[in-house]
C-alpha cells in the first residue's frame, strides 16, 4: 500500500515538473530596443504589459535609453552578433544598416499578410524601403516645429505665433522676450546640432542637404551656411539663445530644454511627437507652430515624415513572435490609446480614426499641428545617404568651432563641405 502511494505521488510530482518545464521551454523571450524620454519609456512598457497579457507565451525584454548613446549601443550589439530582435530605427540613419545587411526585409511578410499593415497607407510604408528592402514599418508621422510656452509669451505681450511668420519675425519675438522677461528666448536658432534647421533653411531656397543620389552635398553656395549659422551666432551674442557651453548640455535630453525649466520661452530642437515629453517636463501644456519662413523662399522648407520605425534583426530566430508583437502594436486600439501621439500621429488609418474622438491635451494639439504643418510643407526628399549619421556629427562639431570662434564662419563652412564631401564620395 505504501509502495503504491509512493509511486502515485512520484508520478504526479514528475508530471507537474514535466508540465512546468515544458511551459518554461515554450516561452519565447523577445528583446525590444528603443530610445526616448521617460514618457516614452513608461507608455511603451504599459503596452508591452498589455501585449504579454494577450500572449502569455511571449516574454518581452525591454531595452531602452536616451537618444544620446543609443546608436553606439546598437552598433556594439551588431558587432557582438546580439542585436535585439526588434529595434526602433529612423529613416535618416537606416541606409547604413541596410548596406550592412543587418535588417530583415519585411516585404514578404507584408505581401503574405502575416504582417498586418493593410491600414497603413502604402505611401507611408514605402518611405522605409531602401534599395528594394522594406527596412521597417513607420511608428508614426511627425514634423519638426517650434514648441513654445504661450503663458510666457503672453507675459511678454506676444499673442499666439502666426504660422506665416518669417525669420525676421522670429528675431523680433526673441528680442521682446529678452527685453520683457529677462530670459533666453530659445535654446538655439533652429535645431542646430542635428542639422534639421539647416535642412529646412536649404529647402526654403529650393535645395536639399544632399544631391539626388546622395553622393555629394546638395548646395554649392557656402554663403547659405554662413548666413544660417551667422543668425545663430548673432542670437547668442545678443543674449537671445543659450550660449554654447550651456547648450551642449541641455540639448542632450528632452527634459533639459530651457522651455521645460522656464529659462527660455521657445524650443526649436524637437519634433511634434516630443510635445508630450516637453509638456510633462514643463508641468504645463506647451504649444507648437511651424518653422519661420524665408522672406523670399522658393518653397516651404518644412516637411512631414515618419517619426521612427520598428525594424527587425535579420538574424532573429523568433519571427513568429516578432510578427505577433508588430501586429499588436499597429492594430490594437487599446495600445494606441496608451501610446497617444508620443511617437507621432498613428500610421494606421483605422487606429487614427478610432483615436480622434478620444483626443485631449497633447494628443489633440499634435493632431491639429500635423494638419497645420501639412499646409506649410513641401514633399519629403529622398532618404539620407549611409554616412548621414557621421555627417551630422561633423556638422555639430564644426558648428561649435564657429560658435566658440575657433574658426570664422567661412572656415567652418569650408571644413564642413570638405569633410562631408569626402564621406559621401567614399561611401
Amino acid at each position: 500500500m505504501k509502495k503504491q502511494i509512493f509511486l502515485t505521488v512520484f508520478v504526479v510530482f514528475a508530471l507537474i515538473i514535466s508540465l512546468s518545464l515544458s511551459g518554461y521551454a515554450g516561452k519565447t523571450t523577445l528583446r525590444v530596443m528603443w530610445w526616448g524620454s521617460q514618457t516614452r519609456h513608461e507608455r511603451t512598457q504599459q503596452v508591452i504589459k498589455l501585449f504579454e497579457e494577450k500572449y502569455p507565451d511571449i516574454d518581452v525584454k525591454p531595452e531602452f535609453t536616451s537618444w544620446d548613446g543609443y546608436w553606439d549601443k546598437i552598433d556594439v550589439q551588431i558587432a557582438g552578433g546580439n542585436m535585439a530582435d526588434i529595434v526602433q530605427h529612423v529613416r535618416k540613419y537606416v541606409t547604413e544598416y541596410v548596406n550592412n545587411d543587418v535588417l530583415l526585409d519585411l516585404t514578404p511578410y507584408v505581401e503574405s499578410g502575416e504582417l498586418n499593415v493593410k491600414d497603413v497607407p502604402k505611401v507611408l510604408r514605402e518611405t522605409e524601403r531602401i534599395k528594394g528592402v522594406l527596412a521597417g514599418i513607420p511608428l508614426g508621422v511627425n514634423a519638426a516645429g517650434f514648441i513654445y510656452d504661450s503663458e510666457l509669451l503672453a507675459k511678454a505681450g506676444i499673442k499666439e505665433i502666426d504660422p506665416n511668420w518669417t525669420w525676421e519675425d522670429y528675431f523680433k519675438i526673441c528680442k521682446t522676450v529678452k527685453e520683457k522677461l529677462g530670459i533666453f528666448a530659445s535654446d538655439t536658432l533652429a535645431a542646430m546640432e542635428t542639422a534639421v534647421g539647416f535642412m529646412v533653411f536649404l529647402r526654403q531656397h529650393g535645395l536639399e542637404l544632399y544631391n539626388e543620389d546622395g553622393t555629394g552635398l546638395g548646395y554649392d553656395d557656402d554663403n547659405l551656411y554662413v548666413e544660417f549659422v551667422g543668425m545663430d551666432m548673432k542670437g547668442i551674442e545678443d543674449g537671445l539663445f543659450l550660449p554654447p557651453s550651456i547648450r551642449q548640455e541641455v540639448t542632450k535630453k528632452v527634459e533639459s530644454s530651457g522651455v521645460c525649466t522656464q529659462k527660455a520661452a521657445l524650443n526649436s530642437n524637437h519634433w511634434s511627437n516630443q510635445l508630450a515629453a516637453l509638456s510633462n517636463s514643463a508641468g504645463k501644456q506647451l504649444a507648437i507652430t511651424t518653422y519661420p519662413k524665408g522672406k523670399d523662399q522658393v518653397q516651404e522648407g518644412l516637411f512631414i515624415k515618419p517619426s521612427q520605425m520598428w525594424a527587425v534583426n535579420k538574424k532573429t530566430d523568433k519571427v513568429d513572435a516578432v510578427l505577433k508583437f508588430l501586429n499588436f502594436w499597429f492594430n490594437d486600439i487599446e495600445a494606441a490609446k496608451i501610446l497617444g501621439t508620443e511617437r507621432g500621429i498613428p500610421v494606421s488609418t483605422a487606429v487614427k480614426e478610432a483615436l480622434k474622438p478620444t483626443l485631449s491635451g497633447n494628443d489633440k494639439v499634435v493632431f491639429e499641428y500635423l494638419d497645420l504643418a501639412a499646409e506649410h510643407s513641401s514633399p519629403l526628399g529622398p532618404p539620407q545617404p549611409a554616412p548621414h549619421k557621421e555627417i551630422v556629427a561633423i556638422f555639430s562639431e564644426v558648428l561649435y568651432k564657429a560658435l566658440y570662434k575657433v574658426e570664422t564662419l567661412e572656415e567652418a563652412a569650408a571644413e564642413f563641405r570638405a569633410k562631408a564631401t569626402e564621406l559621401l564620395e567614399n561611401q
